[in-house]
């Protein structure tokens, strides 16, 4: 989140008006962070499965939730949107071998605001014999936290299977 001109409570000040403007800090905060464009995911993958495909990303670090678009034409109009929360992987069970279906996710916030659409990529799914190994992961997202005694904002980082770390 953007703090820039947004200064830190003074410690001088009395814990009843320090408690008052840390609180309103915090909500500008977020007001400035819901209206300020949304980054798009990245390092978007699609890996074709038997009857299916897994569709990965490496998360937003401002992001409510994501949505997965996927249609049967390259140009998406019309589209089938789904949302899949805050997970950095959906996996797509199609139920039938050499379908193709094309794929975008985007970011979205509680407020409404999106990011761009990644690029399309295109998939066909595989038939029930062909070995395919999982796909890896993405990269480990950073989520910002804002510690709510101090309002510093302390970067986390999440792997892939969810662990909290302070650093890579």
């Amino acid at each position: 989140m953007a703090t820039v001109g947004i200064p830190e409570v003074p410690l001088h000040l009395d814990q009843a008006t320090r408690d008052l403007l840390n609180s309103l800090r915090t909500q500008v905060i977020k007001l400035r962070s819901s209206q300020a464009p949304l980054p798009a995911p990245t390092n978007f993958k699609v890996t074709a499965q038997a009857f299916g495909n897994v569709i990965q990303f490496t998360r937003v670090p401002v992001a409510d939730y994501y949505e997965i678009l996927w249609s049967a034409s390259p140009n998406l109009n019309g589209a089938q949107v789904i949302d899949i929360g805050n997970s950095a992987q959906w996996t797509d069970n199609v139920g039938q071998a050499g379908i193709t279906r094309y794929y975008t996710v985007r970011a979205r916030l509680n407020t409404g605001a999106r990011s761009l659409n990644t690029q399309t990529v295109k998939s066909t799914t595989l038939a029930a014999a062909a070995g395919v190994a999982p796909p890896l992961p993405p990269p480990p997202s950073k989520v910002l936290v804002i510690d709510q005694a101090t309002g510093h904002v302390v970067p986390l980082y999440l792997d892939a299977g969810g662990a909290v770390r302070r650093n890579l």
